[in-house]
Order: structure tokens, then sequence, then C-alpha cells
């Protein structure tokens, strides 16, 4: 097959995309749209080799599926054996263990589907994961398993435009299956295959159109700029809250649709085929293998994430060791022959990485992460901190638990809504019976995304899956005997800007029923607090750098909640001064158990301590005198919600 230096340009510009955004460089919001190139370059040079194969005749699925194994696997097994060997030295159990699940399900080419299925409130954050970059690899060895039977089939049909509108069809049900799902199931959408044949497509249409085209040089260098613009406005507009994949893939995957179909251009030689982007494309594959596992155990290492000069160090190391692979791993396996290699030996070797690698992973697994490694209280406190996990929902989840009873006496009746945060809130009063005087506390379901759709009418009809379960959830609260009943409504949230932006509405609803409306701040955010422990091996040396990871969203969103809400008249109950009381921010109760279950949810242990310390400092006074409206707009515990000095 011919070499052509423009694509290995391209695949410069989609990992270094990919590696400047894992970096968190603010200039690189939507890199990970250079994942998405991948796709159009794969499912280009796969189409070009099949087609070519099936047009000279010499066409076998198993020669085929050899240069799969040949191109990938090596690499690949190589990568997922010592991510598993620094995990094991330095990964608590718990993520080990995990890690052992990631590393099984790469192997398998499953990584993807094993996410997809993961998704939840609590998952580990990806900063945690090494190979968390490996459900694209899942994705491309998934439609590498059918494609080839496609484009036979394909081949048999004898109408041209019944093979074209095949294409089409199968194109255009792709796009809208991933954009029907972005609004639906978007963790689907980002990780399951069918909703990304479409930018295979982009890549595989053009063997056929561009066999033979031959374009004036001006139109080519036009075609070059425009798909470099189209991938660099992906990269520098798109972010995390882009809905992605869906229509908006498109803009890169025609990106870069657009730059191989114009071939060699003066655009394409200055932009992409000079030495330094051909150098990187080459080792392009193994530098998007190594680059997000140097990120991952650097920050897990040195707890912070660093700054420019760190970065430059950890480039230069991804660099490195992306050249070691991808010239002692790599290149002699994708070519077996120059190193004395049969394919049946690479076969075999590759069969055996992948057993020894699985079952390694499968007895880290069992046994839940080798908690030997550890010191023996360490373990205990951390694995209390898991089981105990589910359980901090015991008291709210279920319609007869104590807090979505009816309120059934005089005095004070409180309503917590809100998110997990609520949980919290409500698991600290229960836990402390006979606090709180003649006030009663029930806790309802309420995220803060679902604000915005108080405003809509009874006639609103969603469109999203997250749309109609906010629907549901409003209904819920409104038909409730709670909601009609309270005196105050005490809003408990994460406070994300779709939230703040809400607050009217909020209040309106709130007030229908004459309850008295109160914000609680946003709890203040660690680094997850068990893993801190088990990374710093205990909770001293834990606490002695505790500083150092406050997560600095949480500053912001106070510093906003407390603007929003005295715009609108609604006053403040600080949780600050209840979380770190005389500047000092606990993580252990005073019995040594952990207060934490991540970086910002309580665990029982902890919602019955910060409970007691809420209960001693008046915290909910201000709700039991209607005259508290007088002070709207202002705090009705003791500190700034911006967190003050910390």
């Amino acid at each position: 097959m011919e070499y052509r230096a423009e694509i290995d340009g391209l695949r410069a510009v989609a990992v270094l995309s990919v590696v400047f955004f894992h970096l968190g460089w603010n200039a690189f919001p939507g890199g990970f749209v250079g994942v998405d190139v991948f796709f159009v370059i794969s499912g280009y040079l796969i189409t070009k080799r099949i087609v070519g194969d099936l047009d000279a005749g010499r066409f076998t699925f198993r020669r085929f599926y050899m240069a799969r194994v040949r191109r990938i696997l090596p690499a690949m097994l190589a990568t997922v054996a010592l991510v598993f060997v620094a995990a094991t030295i330095l990964f608590s159990p718990t993520l080990l263990a995990e890690t052992g699940q990631a590393s099984i399900a790469t192997v398998l080419s499953a990584y993807n589907i094993l996410l997809f299925l993961q998704v939840s409130y609590f998952d580990t954050e990806a900063l945690f994961k090494p190979l968390l970059h490996m459900w694209s690899l899942g994705v491309e060895e998934q439609f590498y398993l059918v494609w080839p039977a496609l484009l036979l089939a394909w081949a048999a049909v004898p109408s041209r435009s019944l093979r074209l509108a095949a294409i089409g069809i199968l194109a255009i049900a792709s796009v809208a299956a991933s954009q029907w799902a972005v609004e639906w199931s978007p963790s689907a959408a980002y990780y399951l295959t069918p909703f990304r044949v479409h930018e295979f497509l982009v890549g595989a249409v053009l063997v056929r159109t561009n066999a033979g085209l031959s374009l004036p040089a001006a139109m080519r260098d036009g075609m070059t700029a425009a798909g470099v613009g189209l991938i660099a406005y992906a990269v520098v507009v798109y972010s995390e809250a882009t809905p992605f994949p869906g229509v908006a893939a498109l803009v890169p995957c025609l990106g870069a649709g657009l730059v191989i179909f114009a071939g060699r251009s003066r655009v394409a030689s200055l932009l992409l085929c000079n030495r330094a982007m051909v150098g990187v494309g080459l080792i392009s594959y193994s530098l998007y293998l190594v680059h997000w596992p140097v990120i991952v155990f650097y920050r897990y290492a040195a707890v912070t994430e660093g700054g420019t000069a760190i970065d430059i160090i950890l480039i230069a190391s991804m660099i490195l060791l992306a050249v070691l692979m991808y010239r002692y791993v790599e290149t002699p396996f994708r070519v077996p022959a120059k190193a004395g290699l049969s394919s049946r030996t690479v076969l075999a070797a590759c069969c055996g990485a992948a057993v020894a690698i699985s079952a390694t992973a499968a007895a880290a697994v069992t046994e839940e992460g080798w908690p030997s490694r550890m010191a023996p209280e360490v373990a205990q406190m951390v694995a209390n901190i898991k089981r105990s996990r589910a359980e901090t929902w015991d008291y709210v989840s279920e319609p007869d638990s104590p807090g979505q009873q009816p309120f059934d006496r005089g005095g004070v009746k409180v309503l917590i809504l809100g998110d997990s945060h609520s949980k919290d809130l409500f698991n600290a009063v229960y836990l402390n019976p006979g606090m709180w005087g003649d006030m009663q506390f029930r806790r309802l379901s309420l995220p803060p995304n679902c604000l915005g759709l108080m405003k809509k009418g009874d006639a609103f009809e969603p469109r999203t899956k997250d749309e109609k379960d906010c629907v549901e959830r409003i209904a819920a609260v409104r038909e409730s005997s709670q909601y009609k009943k309270a005196d105050a409504i005490i809003g408990v949230m994460r406070w994300y800007p779709i939230a703040l932006r809400n607050l009217d509405a909020f209040k309106e609803f709130a007030g229908r029923h004459g309850a008295r409306l109160a914000l609680t701040t946003r709890k203040i955010e660690f680094a997850d607090v068990p893993e801190l422990v088990s990374r710093m091996g205990g909770i001293d040396r834990a606490e002695s750098i505790l500083r150092s990871t406050v997560v600095d969203k949480w500053r912001l969103s106070n510093k906003l909640l407390t603007r929003q809400a005295g715009e609108q008249g609604i006053p403040i109950l600080d949780l600050y001064p209840v979380s770190c009381p005389g500047e000092h921010c606990p993580l252990e109760t005073p019995d040594h158990q952990l207060a934490y279950l991540d970086g910002h949810h309580w665990s029982l242990e902890g919602a019955r301590y910060f409970g007691r310390m809420m209960a001693e400092a008046g915290f909910f006074d201000g709700l039991r005198d209607p005259a508290a409206e007088e002070g709207a707009g202002r705090n009705l515990s003791s500190r700034g919600a911006d967190g003050a000095t910390f």
C-alpha cells in the first residue's frame, strides 16, 4: 500500500490533541476529538487494505486478522502488563482490583463495554483509571470484527447504485442513532461501537472516491486547509459540555476526511509532512498507549497536577516510552519476518501474554486488590468504607425509608431537596435523634439539572432521557405530602452553573405552599479521601497534604451561589464551619472511622459526626423563625459561603 506522509501527520494532530487535552491544557478543551480523527484514518486504511486484497484476489480472513494481531496486540498487551505492574506497586486495593477488571476487559477488546456498564454516580473518577483510553481500541477492534464480512457482502452486490445506497443508509442510520443516544443514553453514544460506525465510514468511502482522482493544486490546498481548520475548530471550541459524539462528531471527522481526500498538497507538506509531524505520527499508536498511564501514575503519586514544567517532563517521558515501544515492540512484531518471527510465533506469544495478564488480573480482582500490601489498620479502614458505601442510601432511597415518610407531628417541618449531598445532610440529622427540638426532617430527590424545568408549564414535552427523568422527579415532589406540608425547604446540591441560573424557579417552586427556602453551600471537596489515606499510608500523612487537594470548583460554586442567592433573597446555610471547624478539616471521626466515602460524600460515621457539629452550632436555628425571611440573602450560619481562608 502506497505510503502517505500526510496521514502520519494527521495521526500526529490526533494524538497530540488527545495528549494536550488529557494534560488539562485550557487551549485544547475539545482535544478528545483526536480519537475521532483516528477512527476516520482507521476506516480509510483498513478499507483500502481489504479492497486492495479483494481486487488482487488475495483476501482471506486469516490474512486480515493476522495483520491486525501483529499491528495492535503486542504494543497493547505490553502496555497493559506495564500498567498492571505499576498499579500493583502504587495503587490501593480498591484501585488495583478495578485496574484488574480493566486489564481483562482490554485484553478481550471489550473495555468500552465495561465502561458503559459501570457508569454510575460513584464510579471511580477518570484520574484513577490508567487504562481508560483503551476504550477506543475496543471500538476499533469490534469494528474490525464485522467490517470485512460487510465489505465482502457489499462487493457481491452487482448494482453500483445499490452499493452506494447501502453505504448511505448505514452512515445515516449510524449518525441518527448516535444523535439519539447522545440525548437518551450519553454513555452508550460515547462508548459503544454502533454509535461510532459513521466515523469509520467517513474514511472508508474515500477509498473508491479517491482512486485516480486528479485535482488542481489550489483545490487540494484549500481542501487540506479546510480539513485542518475543521479539526482545529473542534479541538478549540468543543468541550466536555458538548453533546458528543452525535452530529457534533461530524466536524472533526469530515475535517480528517478532507485531508485524506485532498492527498499530498502544498499545505499538507507545510503542516503535516514535515519531519516533526511525521515522526510523531509514526509513533502515534505507542504514544497514545502510554500517554494516559504516565499522567495517571504521576498525579496519583504526586497528589497534585503540577505545572508547565512538570507537563513538559511528562510529555518528554511519554515520547521516550513511545519511541522505545515503537522500536522494540511495534516494529518487530508488525514485520515479524525482519525479526525472524513467524506469524505462528507472534500469535502464540500474544495468546500467552493475554492469558498470563488475564489470570494475574483475575487473581487481583478475586482477592480484592491484595490488601495485604497495606498496613492492616489502613486496609481495615478503607474496607469499612467500601462496605458502607451502599448503606449511606438506606435511610432515603425507598418509599418506606425514614427520609420519605410523611410528617407525623407538629413543630417545624423541614424538607431537604437535592442530589446525593442532600442524602448526606439527612443522614446527619437522622443519625442524631433528639438534637433538633421540635424540628422534623424528610428528604426527597431533586438533581440540580432539574431546576430549569420548573419554569416549564404542564404542556412541556421532554425531548431527552434526562428531561423525562426530571419531569417525573419534579412531579413526584410536587405531589408529595412532604412538599405540601413543609414549613421550610432546604436545597442541598453541588450547585453546578445550570442550577445557579435557575434559583428563581426553585424559590417560586418552594413557596407555592408557603414554605421558606434556604440553600446549603456546596461541601468542601478534596481528592478521593479513602484513596488519599491508602496512598499516604495513614490519616496523619493524608491530612498533612489535604489542603493541596481542595477542588477549586468548590470555591467558585459557593461564590456564585452567594451572589445568586443574594439577588433572589434566599438565605444560605454554610457547611464550611461544620466540615472544617477551626480551619481544621478532619478526615476521620473521633472513634477513628473515615468521615468521607470519596472526596465530598460523607460516610455514615462522618454524617453522624458532622451532624453533632451542626447541632452544637445551631445550624438550623434560622429556619425556626418565619422572620428569617427578613434576613434573606444573608448567611444563617457563622461563616462566609466561599469557605473563607482555606
